[in-house]
């Protein structure tokens, strides 16, 4: 019988508001949600990340649709793969983005010539794509086999038992599954067994069901060499390769990050000799459109020497490629940078993850500050754009790791960076010392000794509101390859790093005024001068919005460490409490000599004499919210007034004290945020939302809130316990603090 084909689909960008929609249903202090936050912008309705907001102005600016797309290329896995089977007489074909090729697609299932699908998962960390895959194919073909391989699953495999795996892979609805480090070769004996009409139950490195009831082959190592397997691009020429390629040279990574699973995965760190590499790039010149390369090896400039070679021969080759890749800082000297910058190189990643030696001991990196230092410089040097990245909360990370990361990225302005919230991840070493370090939880949802993934979702907030001499990277839908990408669209370099302005001067207007707030017209205007690719205006000063935001953010800062500090004049530092569960009391009601005045005035005065008795204090910062604005009061001698002298004096205070600025605003509205600005308050901030003002659901700090209602109950909010002062002193933590009470009013 003749093999029938195995289509091979690529990749699935799933859709972006669909994607922010599941993410909708998290707590609104999830860290997955508040990083998704930093980017996307509420654009005529819908929530766009940054190269949608280009698409969306150019069709309303009626220009002609580009398709903007940051995997606008043939997708690595599907060379790889179809080579691979061509290679041993198996029949492929391919589509390389599913969004845009769902008719192709469906068309070619319906004539019956293909017996399998094969869905790759390289870039996903969710089902939902995967599960988008499977109905649009069960619905054009029910009958053929549907094989599902990668990264992800192979994730899956890894990270769960094997009752809950059944569950993941029943869900995903594949018939299928390939558990392997690469796969190519247990792909090819998956297709060889199925068009011989036998059985792949049992086979090695898959999961496939028999009957109801799914059987685990073995879990053995895969290793298919580089050398023996170049991608021969000749078979994917006929439908066009562009200019944009991804290639590697190695496989693996030959170090171990605390933080970092991959070498685990991927087996033994493996590298192609300079020989072969010149014959890759040989292949990729003779194709003749490709004219930008990603080099895709987590560590391109190791082993030095090596790579030394590799320079000087693409140099003397004249390939004049523009190419990027990652780098390890600790692994090159300016020379080197040189030779980089005569090979074509237009920008390197690194990884810096932080700029405190401290940390980096820690993360078991052999990089250190000053490596990161002397890179960027040296490359800045001969005109290669630097990418940094940063973790935000790895065990042990402290306010001051965090401040050296910020202070760098400041002094040594890296092109563009990024800092995301450290991912737990069961799979990495660190996992292993997790008693060590008080780690509890997984994912973006966890706590250990000296930080938790709610303060370290705030620090990175601060990082993309405060930094002034770098342009902060959206990342979904946004990568470093996308500068290369809208340059060979014919945007200026300066233009697109403008455009990233206005994008994070949209995304921060709207953190600050609420996801629905319109947008400034200077940021519109933005979007529409960068939208004319390619026939902008030539590059242009521009006034820097994000920046200036940056600055505002600054002063709310300074502006707040002072109030801090007039709370707590003796520096003694936040109350002994603990956060416990919210209690709702019904206020007792002022005298009515001082309720015919000013109805929201005399609440707030019984507010103050309540909150001086509970927290034993005498003076208070007051945050007042009213639909459209707020302000911030301080009021001193709370005990020792009278209820008339005090209505007088808040009275006073709210009519003259102006509308307080939004960054102000955003500071105060969580704990975590005033916190990761090293700003330590010796009791809450009084806070009143008046006029039906909705007040948070959720705040992990220390709060007393007053509800004002135009109808209904007034209401006091607080959400902390006091210790008994002797059990605090002994030890706050111990059995003893069991015996602490809940404050509640009266």
């Amino acid at each position: 019988m003749q093999n029938k084909k195995c289509m091979i689909i690529g990749f699935n960008d799933f859709s972006f508001d669909d994607y922010c929609q599941m993410l909708d249903q998290l707590a609104p202090e999830a860290a997955a949600k508040r990083d998704l936050r930093l980017a996307f912008v509420n654009y005529e309705g819908t929530r766009f990340h940054a190269l949608g907001v280009l698409n969306k102005t150019r069709e309303r600016e009626g220009l002609a649709n580009l398709n903007l797309n940051n995997a606008d290329f043939l997708w690595p896995v599907v060379m790889v793969l179809g080579t691979y089977l061509e290679k041993h007489g198996l029949a492929f074909d391919y589509v390389n983005l599913f969004q845009n090729e769902k008719d192709d697609l469906e068309e070619k299932l319906a004539s019956g010539t293909f017996n399998t699908v094969v869905i790759t998962t390289t870039l996903y960390v969710m089902p939902h794509p995967v599960q988008e895959i499977v109905d649009f194919v069960r619905s054009c073909a029910p009958q053929v086999q549907i094989i599902i391989g990668g990264p992800y699953i192979s994730g899956l495999f890894k990270a769960h038992d094997r009752e809950m795996l059944v569950d993941y892979l029943s869900v995903l609805g594949g018939d299928i599954y390939i558990n392997s480090n690469e796969g190519e070769d247990t792909l090819r004996q998956v297709l060889e067994t199925l068009n011989q009409n036998r059985s792949v139950v049992g086979l090695s490195r898959t999961a496939a069901l028999d009957g109801d009831t799914w059987v685990f082959g073995a879990d053995e190592p895969e290793y298919n060499e580089l050398k023996e397997n170049f991608v021969n691009y000749r078979l994917f020429e006929p439908r066009g390769i562009g200019r944009f390629l991804s290639t590697r040279t190695a496989k693996s990574c030959p170090y171990a990050c605390a933080f970092c699973g991959f070498p685990q995965r991927a087996g033994k760190y493996r590298y192609l000799s300079t020989s072969d590499v010149e014959r890759e790039l040989d292949a990729v010149k003779a194709i003749g459109t490709v004219d930008t390369l990603t080099f895709l090896d987590d560590t391109f400039n190791v082993p030095k020497q090596r790579f030394r070679e590799i320079m000087q021969m693409m140099i003397d080759n004249q390939y004049n490629f523009k190419w990027n890749s990652f780098y390890r800082s600790d692994q090159g000297d300016p020379e080197t940078i040189a030779l980089m910058a005569r090979a074509g190189c237009e920008g390197v990643f690194l990884g810096i993850e932080s700029a405190s030696d401290k940390m980096l001991a820690l993360m078991r990196k052999t990089s250190r500050r000053k490596n990161y230092e002397q890179a960027i410089s040296a490359f800045r040097s001969v005109g290669i754009a630097t990418h940094a990245s940063f973790i935000i909360g790895f065990p042990g990370e402290t306010l001051d790791t965090v401040q050296e990361s910020l202070d760098f990225i400041e002094t040594f302005r890296p092109d563009t960076f990024r800092a995301q919230v450290w991912y737990c991840d069961p799979l990495t070493p660190i996992w292993n010392d997790r008693e060590k370090y008080g780690i509890t939880g997984s994912g973006f949802d966890w706590s250990h000794d000296t930080m938790n993934s709610e303060l370290a979702a705030s620090i990175t907030e601060r990082f993309f509101l405060t930094a002034q001499h770098s342009t902060w990277l959206p990342q979904f839908g946004f990568e470093q390859w996308s500068l290369f990408y809208l340059h060979r669209q014919g945007m200026e370099q300066g233009n697109i790093l403008g455009y990233l302005d206005g994008f994070n001067a949209a995304v921060k207007h709207q953190l600050l005024h609420g996801d629905d707030a319109e947008l400034p017209g200077s940021i519109i205007d933005r979007f529409k001068f960068s939208a004319h690719l390619p026939a902008q205006s030539p590059a242009l000063p521009q006034p820097g919005l994000s920046m200036e935001s940056a600055a505002h953010f600054k002063a709310a800062e300074a502006r707040l460490q002072a109030w801090a500090a007039w709370l707590d004049p003796q520096n003694l530092g936040a109350l002994p409490v603990h956060i416990g569960e919210q209690t709702k009391t019904v206020l007792s009601r002022p005298e009515e000599r001082v309720i015919g005045r000013d109805h929201n005035v005399a609440w707030i005065v019984a507010f103050l004499k309540h909150a001086c008795s509970i927290l034993q204090g005498e003076r208070f910062l007051l945050h007042y919210v009213v639909q459209g604005s707020a302000r911030l009061i301080a009021i001193d001698d709370v005990g020792g007034s009278s209820e008339a002298a005090l209505y007088d004096h808040v009275a006073t205070l709210l009519a003259q004290t102006p509308v307080l600025d939004s960054h102000d605003n955003y500071l105060l509205s969580h704990h975590s945020r005033l916190s990761a600005c090293g700003i330590v308050l010796r009791q809450p901030v009084l806070r009143v939302f008046a006029d039906d003002v909705v007040a948070p659901t959720f705040d992990s700090g220390l709060y007393m809130h007053l509800l004002l209602p135009s109808n209904g109950q007034v209401r006091v909010l607080s959400n902390f316990v006091r210790w008994v002062p002797e059990l605090h002193a002994a030890n706050a933590k111990s059995a003893l603090a069991e015996q602490a009470v809940f404050v509640r009013v009266q």
